[in-house]
């Protein structure tokens, strides 16, 4: 191994001891839970020793352009001056391990909601680097995967009609690579 490389791993190493060490003195300080997967790590959900119901549809909000390092340990710290949080579930790419971008973020109350958005949304969390932080939107689509991918929009829309009813719209994501109709997937 060359010098540049022994130096790469030892920054990425220390890195890692700094996160670890900085998102154990979050949970020890919060008694949250941290929950890790491959495609996402989820904070709370519930809070230590809550007792109450879910929180509402209304409570939750999206947070995005989080810089690709960024996680708990810096997020919570920021949300929390608004309210208590429920929850924060912070999507992971699992090639890479890091996040994907964006979290959803729950408060008990929803006002806390609503003040979030209004204090971090454009809030500066690095050298020009933004959050964007609004209500989240409940997503009342349907995902369909492993559909032959020669069929057409209007095939699939045929179909789907057929066997649903009130659907407002098919969503057939085109496959402009390959020779294909579709990419293989379905949203209505």
């Amino acid at each position: 191994m060359d010098e540049a490389s022994h130096d790469d791993d030892s920054a990425a190493q220390k890195f890692t001891e700094k996160y670890t060490e900085a998102v154990h003195a979050l949970l020890q300080r919060t008694g949250y839970k941290l929950e890790t997967s491959r495609t996402c790590r989820q904070y709370g959900c519930p809070p230590p020793d809550f007792s109450g119901d879910e929180p509402s549809e209304d409570s939750q909000v999206f947070i995005g352009k989080i810089p690709p390092d960024m996680k708990e340990d810096e997020l919570i710290p920021l949300f929390e001056n608004y309210g208590e949080i429920y929850g924060l579930k912070i999507m992971m790419d699992k090639e890479t391990s890091k996040n994907r971008g964006f979290a959803f973020l729950w408060y008990i109350q929803a006002e806390d909601a609503d003040k979030a958005v209004i204090e971090l949304n454009d809030h500066e969390v690095r050298p020009g680097q933004r959050l964007l932080v609004q209500k989240s939107e409940i997503n009342k689509k349907l995902y369909f995967g492993n559909i032959h991918r020669d069929k057409s929009k209007e095939e699939l829309e045929e179909k789907i009609r057929v066997l649903f009813t009130n659907v407002t719209d098919v969503y057939v994501q085109e496959n402009y690579k390959e020779n294909a109709q579709n990419k293989g997937m379905v949203y209505i």
